[in-house]
């Protein structure tokens, strides 16, 4: 997809992903599209809550995961708001998108991997939910709390990962389970 296509396809309320591509060495083109994490809930805070839906949230669950199948590598992140007396509030963002066949972790580090991690240390790092009411009425979400003034909100931001076995090694920098390694200690059994 062109990037005026993805604009199309994730419409005019959705922050515009980055395209880009990688050729391989045997000259096949892989295409892929990213969103920053931190930025995309940032756009999206307006779209996706009202004011009066922070009242009483207690903390704030970021799960992020990816799955390959259909010829292509999709990275999702889903948005839990946390409340103590009413039920959590989802909400799920695609935030990566590599079209290649093959599972490749060399070909997800060098095309959107190392984008999204950095929007995800951004949101690590500040480890606050913190949202504020603007002079023209509109919120600002950040993601670590530098000024109380206008505050509707500001609790702790948990972040997740989730993925199959295989996805943990490949995080580990792992090309394939072996079962002579421990993936955790990384210790040869006769070792």
């Amino acid at each position: 997809m062109s990037e005026k296509q993805l604009c199309a396809y994730f419409g005019d309320n959705n922050l515009a992903p980055s395209v880009g591509q990688m050729v391989l060495e045997d000259k096949t083109i892989v295409p892929c599209w990213w969103k920053h994490p931190d930025q995309l809930i940032q756009h999206q805070i307006n779209y996706i809550f009202k004011q009066e839906d922070l009242d009483g949230i207690s903390s704030v669950d970021i799960v992020t995961g990816d799955d390959h199948g259909g010829g292509q590598f999709q990275m999702l992140l889903k948005l839990l708001l946390q409340f103590g007396e009413k039920p959590t509030m989802k909400r799920l963002f695609d935030t990566a998108n590599v079209e290649r066949s093959k599972d490749d972790i060399n070909v997800i580090k060098e095309t959107v991997l190392n984008q999204i991690v950095v929007g995800l240390q951004v949101i690590k790092n500040g480890s606050r939910f913190v949202v504020r009411l603007e002079e023209n009425g509109q919120m600002s979400l950040c993601f670590s709390n530098i000024n109380n003034e206008g505050t509707i909100c500001d609790v702790p931001i948990y972040l997740f990962i989730n993925g199959d076995v295989k996805y943990f090694a490949q995080m580990l920098g792992r090309k394939g389970m072996s079962t002579s390694w421990c993936m955790y200690c990384q210790i040869h059994p006769s070792g």
